[in-house]
């Protein structure tokens, strides 16, 4: 499945926070190879020290930001599925209601693994270009 199709499936509050917590994603993924390609471009060694110590606080940002993404798109999905099926006036049965609606409130977490470790990557290599440059 593609995560068109698991957004569109979900419940009509669900979606919503779905698409925003991956639109919120793709956006801390964005801002840091945005930095890190920036910083990488960098050819003075004065320069690429500066914005290294520049970029520290939001390579943090983009590192703890998805796992909280993620786990908010999660909780934020499922309440969304349960006051949908309330105030629909449906008899609430939470197992069916968690079942049907987990493969799109599960990929806002599951998302957020992979970016946070491709920008923890990230921030190692832009780390040791800093060390590089602060010692040289």
């Amino acid at each position: 499945m593609h995560i068109i199709d698991l957004v569109q499936n979900t419940q009509p509050g669900a979606s919503e926070v779905t698409l925003f917590v991956v639109v919120g994603l793709v956006f801390l993924s964005a801002w840091k190879i945005w930095m890190s390609l920036t910083l990488w471009t960098i050819t003075n060694p004065e320069t690429r020290a500066i914005k290294y110590n520049q970029y520290q606080g939001h390579a943090e940002v983009t590192i703890n930001i998805p796992p909280l993404l993620g786990i908010l798109g999660t909780l934020g999905g499922l309440v969304c599925a349960v006051i949908a099926q309330t105030t629909a006036g449906v008899s609430i049965d939470l197992n069916q209601i968690i079942s049907a609606n987990f493969d799109s409130a599960a990929l806002t977490t599951i998302g957020s693994i992979p970016i946070c470790a491709c920008n923890f990557i990230l921030r190692g290599i832009d780390h040791q270009l800093g060390v590089e440059n602060e010692s040289t």
